[in-house]
C-alpha cells in the first residue's frame, strides 16, 4: 500500500458523511457547514514515521495514530472528552490535549474549565496523565505544555502547582485559590514522556504566573505579576546562577510581546511596537541585554514569527493585516514552501510540523472559498499526499467570494474588513447584509475559510466581518483603541460599515441582521438594542448580555484580585469606577428598544459567558414584550464542541434569517 492509500484510509475513520459536495439543486446543508472538522489537528512524529490526526465524527470526536512505513492505524475514539490538540513527545509518545468541565463542592453553582493532556502510546495505550502524580496540580484550570525535549529520553516541561508546605485541608484548597491566599504556587516540572513521571524543575512565588523553557526544558524566562498588578519579566542566561529583571512595567502599559526564546543563540524575540503604528521583530541577547531588529523588509502593523518545533529557532517572519505573507529566515523551509505555494497555487500554504530531518511535512491548505484540506509531503520523493478534507461534505462546493477592504469610522479611523459575497451573486445586487463581528474581542478574523460566513452566504446573504477598534492583528494602538468602548466606538464601526457598504452600492441599508458569537454575541444585542435603526434581527451565540453580571461572575469564579478579574476590568470598566458606563453599556438595560426578532444560542455549561447572560436577556426581552427564542444545549461549551449541537445551531440560524430576513 502507497503513503497515499495508507493515509487516505487511516483517516476515513474520522469522516461521518459521505465525501465530496452532492447538492445540485441547491447549497450544502447546514450539517456541512456546522460539523466539527473531520481533520481540526496533525502532528508527524520527530522520525518522521507516525501521524496522529485528530478530528471527529458525527458521535465523537476521534485520534487517529498512523504508522506511515509500516501502515498500522490505531484508532482513539475519544468519548465525551473534547480534545483539542494532538502534539509528539519525542517519537513513541503522543500528548492529547483535552477538556473537561467540573463543578467543585465548595462552588456547586459555578462550573469551572480544566485543560490537561493525557500521554499515550504509539499502540494507543495510555501512559498517564500530564502532572496526574501532582496533588496540588488538580486544582489549576491549565497544566500548559511549555516546552517538550527530543531525544532518547524525551520529556515534557509544563506548569502545575506545588505545595508550600502549609496546605491543611486539600478539600479547602479551590476556595484558597479563588482568594488568592493558597498555600500553593506555580511550578515548573519536567515529565518523564515515557512514564509520565515528573519532577518539579522550579518552584515560582506568589507572583509567578508562567516561563519560557529552553530545548532542553530548563527555565529562560519567568513572569511575575504582583498585587499592585505590576510585571516582571526576568531572564536567567545560560550557566547563569539566578535571574536578573529585563522588563519591569505598570498595570497600564503593555506587556513587551516576547514570542519565543531560541536556545542556540540564548536570546528572547520580541515585537516591537514602532510610532508609526507598525512593529518590528528583534532578538534580545540574555546574557547581554542587546536587541537587535531583524525585520520585516516592509513596514506592517500584523507581525508574528513562525517557530521550527524541533530545532526551537524562528524559521520565518510572517506579516500582513490582509493575510499572512513569509518572510523566510531559514532558506531551506523557504524553498520548499515556495515550490509547495506553486502547486497550489491560489491557496495559502501552511507548515503545520515537520520531521527532524526535514524530510517530511504536514501542510494544511485552504483558501477563502475552499475549506481546508491536509497533506504529507514526501520531500525525498517529491510527493504529496493528501491526508484528510476538514469538511469533506464541501469538497467542490462553489462557496462565496471573500475580498479585504477598509472604510473610515465616523471620527476617521481606518476599520479593515472582510466582505463575502454570495456564490455567483449579481454585480450592484444589494443584497440583505448580515454583520458578522468576531468575538473576544481581541481577536481578528482572517483571510482563509471561514465556515459560519460561508455558510450565512451561501444562503444568500452578503456577510460583512468589521475588524472593529480593540481587534487583534493591526497593531497595538489600534488594539488598545477599544479599551472600554464597548457599545461605544466599537459598536459603531459595526454600523459605519453598513453605511460603507451601502455607499458603494453593494448592499441594501434597510435589510441588515447582525449576528455573532461571544463578544460578537454581545455586539448582536447592542446592536439590535442600541442602535435599533439600524438592524431587523439579531443572533447572540454564547454572547454577554449585562456587562456588571459578566464581571460579577469573574469575581466570584476566581476572586477580586484575580488576574482574569483584573484584566477583564481594564478591558470594559472597573466594577465600582465605571459601574454606571457598564450598565449604560448592557443590552439588557435596553430590551424594550430592541427593534426586531432576537435569537440567543447557548451553551448551559459555558464557562467563558457564563449562561446566565443569555438567560437574562430573554427574559428582560420577554419582558418589555419582544419576540426571542432561545436555543440552549446542556452539557455543551463556549465553543459547542458536539457536532449535533452546532449543527443544531447552524439550523435554528437557518430559520431564523429565512423567517426575519428573506433573501427575495
Amino acid at each position: 500500500m502507497s503513503v497515499r492509500s495508507l493515509v487516505a484510509t487511516a483517516s476515513a475513520a474520522v469522516l461521518v458523511f459521505a465525501s465530496g459536495s452532492a447538492w445540485a439543486d441547491g447549497p450544502p446543508p447546514a450539517a456541512a457547514f456546522g460539523r466539527v472538522p473531520a481533520l481540526e489537528d496533525a502532528d508527524i512524529s520527530p522520525d518522521g514515521t507516525h501521524l496522529a490526526l485528530l478530528g471527529a465524527n458525527a458521535q465523537q470526536k476521534v485520534v487517529n495514530i498512523i504508522g506511515i512505513d509500516d501502515q498500522k492505524v490505531t484508532t482513539l475514539p475519544l468519548g465525551d472528552l473534547d480534545s483539542y490538540d494532538v502534539r509528539w513527545a519525542g517519537d513513541q509518545q503522543l500528548l492529547i490535549g483535552a477538556t473537561f468541565l467540573q463543578k467543585w463542592r465548595e462552588d456547586p453553582k459555578h462550573v469551572y474549565h480544566y485543560d490537561r493532556h493525557i500521554i499515550v502510546g504509539t499502540d494507543g495505550k495510555l501512559i498517564g496523565k500530564l502532572l496526574g502524580d501532582s496533588e496540588e496540580s488538580v486544582f489549576i484550570t491549565g497544566i500548559p505544555v511549555l516546552g517538550v525535549t527530543d531525544g532518547a529520553k524525551p520529556s515534557v516541561a509544563a506548569m502545575g502547582l506545588a505545595s508550600n508546605g502549609h496546605t491543611d485541608s486539600y478539600a479547602e484548597e479551590l476556595s484558597k485559590i479563588k482568594r488568592k491566599k493558597q498555600d500553593t504556587t506555580r511550578a515548573l516540572f519536567r515529565a518523564d514522556a515515557a512514564t509520565g513521571k515528573s519532577v518539579i524543575i522550579e518552584r515560582g512565588n506568589d507572583a509567578t504566573r508562567s516561563w519560557i523553557v529552553d530545548a532542553n526544558g530548563d527555565p529562560r524566562v519567568r513572569w511575575d505579576v504582583d498585587l499592585s498588578h505590576v510585571t516582571s519579566v526576568m531572564a536567567k542566561p545560560k550557566g547563569a546562577g539566578g535571574y536578573k529583571v529585563l522588563y519591569r512595567v505598570t498595570s497600564t502599559e503593555r506587556d513587551p510581546d516576547i514570542l519565543g526564546y531560541s536556545t542556540a543563540q540564548d536570546a528572547i524575540y520580541l515585537r516591537v511596537p514602532q510610532k508609526d503604528g507598525t512593529s518590528k521583530i528583534a532578538r534580545q541577547s540574555l546574557a547581554s541585554g542587546e536587541i537587535t531588529v531583524i525585520g520585516p523588509k516592509a513596514p506592517s502593523r500584523s507581525v508574528g514569527l513562525k517557530w521550527d518545533p524541533r530545532r526551537n529557532e524562528p524559521v520565518a517572519i510572517v506579516t500582513g493585516e490582509e493575510d499572512g505573507r513569509y518572510e523566510w529566515l531559514d532558506p531551506e523551509i523557504g524553498a520548499i514552501h515556495a515550490s509547495l505555494s506553486k502547486a497550489f497555487k491560489g491557496k495559502a500554504v501552511e507548515f503545520v510540523n515537520w520531521s527532524r530531518d526535514r524530510k517530511r511535512y504536514v501542510i494544511r491548505v485552504e483558501a477563502a472559498d475552499t475549506a481546508p484540506s491536509w497533506f504529507l509531503f514526501d520531500a525525498g520523493k517529491g510527493e504529496v499526499s493528501p491526508i484528510q478534507e476538514s469538511y469533506p461534505e464541501l469538497k467542490d462546493a462553489k462557496l462565496g467570494t471573500k475580498t479585504y477592504l477598509t472604510y473610515k469610522a465616523a471620527d476617521g479611523l481606518e476599520i479593515p474588513a472582510y466582505l463575502t459575497m454570495p456564490p455567483g451573486a449579481p454585480a450592484g445586487g444589494k443584497l440583505p447584509l448580515i454583520v458578522m463581528p468576531h468575538g473576544g474581542p481581541g481577536a481578528r478574523d482572517d483571510a482563509g475559510f471561514d465556515y459560519l460566513s460561508q455558510f450565512v452566504a451561501s444562503r444568500g446573504y452578503a456577510v460583512l466581518q468589521p475588524q472593529f477598534r480593540g481587534s487583534a492583528g493591526f497593531g497595538a494602538d489600534f488594539q488598545d483603541a477599544g479599551q472600554k468602548e464597548w457599545g461605544g466606538k466599537m459598536q459603531t464601526d459595526l454600523t459605519d460599515g453598513i453605511k460603507a457598504m451601502a455607499d458603494k452600492g453593494l448592499i441594501d441599508p434597510k435589510r441588515v441582521c447582525v449576528v455573532g458569537w461571544s463578544y460578537g454575541g454581545y455586539a448582536a444585542l447592542a446592536g439590535i438594542t442600541m442602535h435599533p435603526e439600524a438592524y431587523k434581527c439579531a443572533v447572540s451565540i454564547n454572547g454577554v448580555a449585562d456587562l456588571p453580571l459578566l464581571i460579577g461572575e469573574e469575581v466570584h469564579a476566581y476572586g477580586s484580585g484575580s488576574d482574569s478579574a483584573f484584566d477583564l476590568q481594564t478591558l470594559i470598566g472597573n466594577a465600582s469606577g465605571d459601574a454606571a458606563a457598564l450598565a449604560a453599556a448592557s443590552p439588557t438595560r435596553y430590551a424594550n428598544r430592541a427593534s426586531g426578532p432576537v435569537l440567543l444560542v447557548a451553551g448551559e455549561e459555558d464557562t467563558t459567558v457564563p449562561f446566565e447572560q443569555s438567560a437574562k436577556m430573554k427574559q428582560a426581552l420577554e419582558d418589555a414584550g419582544k419576540p426571542v427564542q432561545l436555543v440552549s444545549f446542556p452539557g455543551d461549551d463556549h465553543y459547542l464542541h458536539a457536532t449535533k449541537d452546532r449543527v443544531a445551531m447552524m439550523e435554528a440560524l437557518e430559520k431564523f434569517l429565512a423567517k426575519n430576513l428573506p433573501v427575495t
